[in-house]
């Protein structure tokens, strides 16, 4: 909703005007020092529905509530737009990179498939992430509709409270059906001979640093020449690494 303002390692405010108490600040939150309070209904007219009994005041919320899905969509937008234009600069990296003799030239099938499957998962990836904010969404109204009413509730009240459940409820399957239908991301593999070699030039470093303290410290001959059979057994495992 872009109810937080600040900048990097400055303070960040809420904006109580613009907030509307999803509370999915709450986790990303790096300090841990975000709190869901309620709001001051003398002074604040909320979004959750049944808290508005007049006409006008009905008509606020429901002012506000289009204010809040219009800030909603623009943030949507800016969002799209700042990965349009990431995605935009990589690919020109990536092409100045490549010299022209090397430009790969697919095939127009191929290239057509690459697009579907492209198109997919950026559909399968919004589904999942509109599916997560009407969970926190419902979840939200939930939680502030069985703080906001009296105890034991009114029968108007109850009724509304299960509506609530039941739609949290559907929020929280839908979600499940699609976290489970993703495709699983696929574990990257281990540089195994790259972190073998890292490890035999830390060995050959270890051995010449042992090699130069000995010297230095003019120990024995027996010993600086052992230490200069494991600098030289050391640079050998280090040249098998680095032969292809």
């Amino acid at each position: 909703m872009d109810a937080i303002v600040g900048a990097a390692k400055f303070m960040h405010t809420v904006i109580m005007d613009e907030c509307t108490g999803c509370d999915l600040c709450v986790a990303p939150c790096p300090v841990d020092c975000i709190e869901m309070r309620p709001l001051p209904l003398a002074t604040v007219l909320p979004i959750v529905g049944g808290l508005a009994f007049s006409l006008e005041e009905q008509r606020a919320r429901t002012a506000k509530r289009n204010h809040a899905r219009r800030r909603f969509e623009q943030r949507n937008a800016r969002l799209r737009r700042e990965e349009e234009q990431k995605l935009a600069e990589r690919q020109a990296r990536a092409q100045r990179a490549l010299p022209h003799s090397e430009v790969p030239t697919l095939d127009p099938v191929q290239a057509a498939l690459e697009r579907v499957r492209a198109q997919k998962a950026a559909n399968a990836d919004a589904a999942l992430k509109k599916a997560k904010i009407d969970l926190a969404m419902s979840r939200a109204q939930l939680n502030k509709s069985l703080k906001a009413f009296g105890h034991p509730p009114t029968f108007e009240q109850q009724s509304q409270l299960i509506v609530l459940q039941q739609q949290f409820e559907v929020a929280e399957q839908a979600l499940a059906k699609l976290e489970n239908n993703a495709p699983p991301i696929p574990a990257p593999a281990a540089p195994a001979k790259d972190a073998e070699l890292k490890r035999a030039k830390i060995q050959l470093a270890m051995r010449r640093a042992e090699l130069n303290k000995a010297r230095t410290g003019e120990a024995a001959a027996e010993l600086i020449a052992a230490l200069e059979h494991a600098v030289m057994d050391a640079e050998r495992q280090v040249d098998a690494y680095v032969a292809p």
